[in-house]
């Protein structure tokens, strides 16, 4: 079988911000990051969010010439107390007014710290990329209608974020699709050994696996006599589990499936 060569795609921050970054995605659902740090690429495996895979990243902002104004000011007005102070400590006459004058350059301080850290968040950019839907972005066709809104995963592997195996959906599908979920099949399927749901079959030979497994080798073929002989038990027995008579609450996981369709 020949590997499928891994196509890789940039994928468009749309926001401006300073430095240098970038994100590539592949049709393989990996990620690879370009930074300063990392300029030559750096294969990035992401945290989990509900069992998805996501990429988190802070890019900063340019600030303002209003911004660093403000702080431009703080800095001027604290290196003037601490001139001030500098000329004045050696000389204990003025030792009180020292004093005053470190209290005021320390809540300029404070001021600058809070500043510095309001204007750093409101310059923070908080970037989070789900690895699904970045892939269904760059390499899935567009969604048919405005409803297709989410990414799906064929195969109910959250992890598997290869392009073959993503799909548009609408929140209709979304709903229609978890019947078919392998956690919601092995719930229906588990559903029929509770007590309450069993039929009185105390005086039966046969139990829930055998059952199970006499429904599966009838699927393949097997005869009625060779049923009955292996697990002696009468033709009849085994012809009214093939026809439902008996064993009805015993389903084969296809059979729920089928059921559900």
């Amino acid at each position: 079988m020949i590997k499928k060569i891994e196509k890789w795609k940039e994928y468009p921050i749309n926001k401006e911000f300073e430095g240098f970054y970038r994100i590539e995605i592949s049709d393989h659902g990996n990620i690879r990051t370009f930074s300063k740090i990392n300029p030559q690429g750096k294969l990035v495996q992401g945290s989990l969010q509900g069992g998805y895979r996501i990429l988190r990243a802070k890019l900063r902002k340019k600030w303002s010439e209003t911004d660093l104004r403000k702080i431009d000011q703080l800095n001027t007005e604290i290196n003037t107390l601490n001139t001030e102070i500098a000329n004045l400590k050696s000389n204990k006459e003025f030792e009180e007014k020292v004093t005053g004058l470190r209290q005021s350059r320390d809540r300029l301080i404070q001021k600058r710290k809070k500043l510095n850290t309001k204007l750093t968040n409101k310059n923070t950019i908080n970037l989070a990329l789900l690895f699904h839907k970045g892939v269904a972005e760059l390499f899935l066709e567009k969604p048919k209608s405005a409803d297709q809104k989410f990414v799906i995963h064929k195969d109910f592997d959250k992890l598997n974020n290869n392009a073959d195996n993503l799909e548009w959906a609408s929140q209709s599908d979304l709903d229609a699709r978890m019947q078919n979920h392998p956690k919601v099949i092995l719930k229906k399927f588990k559903e029929q050994f509770r007590e309450a749901n069993r039929p009185n079959t105390r005086a039966s030979k046969l139990s829930e696996m055998d059952v199970l497994r006499i429904k599966a080798r009838l699927k393949k073929g097997d005869s009625l006599r060779h049923l009955a002989k292996h697990y002696n038990v009468s033709d009849m027995q085994i012809h009214r589990i093939k026809t439902g008579e008996n064993w009805s609450h015993v389903k084969l996981i296809e059979d729920i499936l089928e059921n559900d369709k």
